[in-house]
């Protein structure tokens, strides 16, 4: 097998948050920004960003034969793991599924603090859009539709490293006609 090099990827990647269904850009704007309007760059990352499938598989069995005949998907969750390098109060209301920021140019602070939010209660879910760089370096894009973060939040101060928001944004189903995410990417003719 030879190796097509114009097939390889590399490069850093920029993450938006939008309201859960926000405006998607169309797959012909995928080397355009998305619109400021219903899109927010959440800044700079720590990582890299990742996109993970995880497919849970269920074998099915019978006696007449060893191997497993086949399998039936049970579940499947999308990710998109990363680090906000920015640790703002913005982007800790995205961590956090909600909450209110004041602030008080009077005498210049802001507070935050989060939704009262019991175990019973719906979440503030978001939609992410992911850029970065598919085949011979052309944009590639993602967008997974209903998220909400599941990893902890620890806020470290430290004398040698970066204090950083972990986030890993979890999809959700969204409804018969429409799927939790796609992928689309330029091509290049565009």
């Amino acid at each position: 097998m030879s190796v097509n090099t114009a097939n390889l990827a590399m490069g850093p990647g920029e993450l938006y948050v939008g309201d859960f269904g926000a405006p998607e850009p169309l797959p012909q704007e995928v080397n355009v920004a998305p619109a400021g309007s219903a899109w927010t760059d959440v800044g700079g990352t720590v990582g890299g960003i990742t996109l993970t499938v995880v497919n849970t598989w269920k074998e099915l069995d019978v006696d007449q034969v060893v191997e497993a005949p086949e399998r039936r998907i049970t579940k499947r969750e999308v990710q998109i793991k990363t680090q906000l390098a920015e640790v703002t109060f913005v982007n800790l209301s995205l961590v956090l599924a909600g909450g209110t920021t004041v602030t008080d140019e009077d005498f210049d602070y802001e507070t935050y603090e989060p939704d009262d939010i019991n175990s019973g209660d719906s979440p503030d879910y978001r939609a992410i859009l992911f850029d970065g760089s598919g085949a011979g370096g052309l944009r590639r894009r993602v967008v997974v539709r209903k998220v909400v973060n599941t990893d902890n939040l620890d806020i470290a101060a430290h004398p040698e490293n970066q204090t950083v928001f972990p986030v890993t944004f979890v999809s959700h189903y969204v409804s018969p006609s429409v799927r939790s995410w796609k992928v689309f990417a330029a091509s290049a003719a565009s």
